[in-house]
């Protein structure tokens, strides 16, 4: 699989715990280059998913390519996505909203 394309928007059953999940299935696929994760108006989706979305992606050497929205998310900050921005390796485009 070289892509990956989910959109979870308005799903207010997600947490961190389903962004953990998400991140160790990443982790999984090895020859992952791109993804586009769409979040939007998740409220229980917190700068700690963030986090745990920023290990996964670094920790799967293939990609070289994230496009993550978390519009409206309510506890999701400005900080926690410039914290998984300057995370995200030098090699990988990001585009976080």
């Amino acid at each position: 699989m070289k892509k990956l394309d989910l959109k979870l928007d308005y799903c207010h059953g997600i947490t961190d715990s389903g962004i953990k999940q998400v991140k160790e299935g990443i982790q999984k696929i090895g020859s992952l280059k791109e993804i586009q994760l769409s979040f939007g108006s998740c409220p229980g989706i917190t700068d700690k998913g963030l986090t745990y979305l920023g290990d996964g992606i670094r920790g799967a050497a293939s990609i070289e390519s994230a496009n993550l929205n978390f519009l409206y998310c309510s506890q999701v900050t400005n900080r926690g996505k410039d914290i998984l921005r300057k995370g995200l390796d030098k090699q990988v485009q990001s585009n976080i909203k």
